[in-house]
C-alpha cells in the first residue's frame, strides 16, 4: 500500500468515527465480543444446504461456541501454536477459526481430503502440516472418522492430535479466551494452491486483518445494513476475508453457501 492511499484511507476512517459511533479496535476477536454484547440475537451468518435446509449462528452463539473451543485450546496449547483447520463449508469451520482467534492460536485453514481427487488434494494437506508443524487438527467427527481411514498409509496423520469441535458441550469446558493477544501476533497462515508447486504460506497479523476490513468498507461503502451472499471457499482470500469476515467486522449479515451447491444448481 502507498503512503498517499494509507492517508486517504486513514483520513476517511477519521471522518466516518466523527459521524457515527465506531469503536477502534484491534481484534476482530474484540469485534465479536462487543458485537455478541450490543446486538447478541441478530443472525450473523445463515448457511444453505443442497436439500434446502439452513442452519444460522447469531453474534451471540458463534461468542459462545468460539470461547468454548478456545478453553478447549487452552488446556493443551499456548499463545502462538498452529491449529490446523479441516472442515467441509459451514458453520463449523467459522466456529473453529474464531476459537484460534480467542485463543491466540494460530488457524491454519485447509480443504479436507477429497476421496475422488486423494492422489492430488492428499500430498497438498501433508506438505502444509509439515510445514506449518500444527499442534492440532481441529474438524468434525465425520471428517475424522474418514481421515481415520487414511491412518495406516499416512503415519503423520496419525501422529497428529486431532480435536472434533461439533460435539464440545458446555458442561464440559468453561467458555473463555486469552487476554494476552496482541495485535502484532499472528491470525493465521494462508496456503496458496499449489497448483505449481509446494503449497506455500502467509502469515497474517491481527492487524492486517482490522486495517483490510477497514479498506474493504472504505471501498465498498458498506454498513450494517448491508447483506453479504457467496458461494465462495471459506478457506482464504475473498470467501474468507470478504464474505465471512468483513460482515461481523460491520455489524451485518451473510447467507453463504457450499461452492458445490452452486456449481450444481446455479
Amino acid at each position: 500500500m502507498t503512503e498517499e492511499l494509507k492517508n486517504i484511507l486513514d483520513k476517511n476512517l477519521e471522518e466516518v468515527k466523527k459521524e457515527t459511533e465506531i469503536i477502534d479496535f484491534s481484534l476482530l476477536s474484540e469485534v465479536l465480543r462487543y458485537r455478541a454484547k450490543v446486538t447478541p440475537d441478530n443472525i450473523l451468518y445463515t448457511f444453505l444446504t443442497d436439500d434446502n435446509n439452513e442452519s444460522t449462528f447469531t453474534y451471540n452463539q458463534l461468542d459462545q461456541k468460539a470461547k468454548l473451543i478456545a478453553s478447549k485450546l487452552l488446556t493443551t496449547l499456548k499463545r502462538g501454536d498452529r491449529a490446523l483447520l479441516l472442515y467441509q463449508p459451514g458453520l463449523d469451520f467459522i466456529a473453529g477459526f474464531f476459537g484460534c482467534l480467542y485463543a491466540g492460536v494460530i488457524a491454519v485453514p485447509a480443504y479436507p481430503p477429497d476421496l475422488k481427487r486423494i492422489n492430488k488434494s492428499l500430498p497438498r494437506l501433508m506438505s502444509i502440516i509439515k510445514d506449518c508443524q500444527s499442534s492440532v487438527i481441529l474438524t468434525t467427527s465425520d471428517i475424522l472418522i474418514f481421515a481415520k481411514t487414511l491412518n495406516d498409509s499416512v503415519p503423520l496423520l496419525k501422529k497428529t492430535s486431532w480435536l472434533t469441535t461439533d460435539n464440545i458441550s458446555e458442561n464440559d469446558y468453561q467458555a473463555t479466551y486469552n487476554s494476552e493477544i496482541i495485535k502484532d501476533d499472528i491470525a493465521f497462515i494462508q496456503y496458496t494452491s499449489g497448483s505449481t508447486g509446494e503449497a506455500k504460506g502467509v502469515m497474517i497479523s491481527h492487524e492486517n486483518l482490522i486495517y483490510n476490513q477497514k479498506m474493504i468498507e472504505f471501498s465498498m461503502d458498506s454498513t450494517s445494513k448491508s447483506t453479504f451472499t457467496s458461494w465462495l471457499p471459506q478457506y482464504h482470500d475473498m470467501g474468507l476475508i470478504g464474505n465471512i469476515l468483513h460482515p461481523l467486522f460491520i455489524g451485518s449479515s451473510c447467507v453463504f453457501m457450499s461452492p458445490f451447491s452452486f456449481l450444481k444448481k446455479p
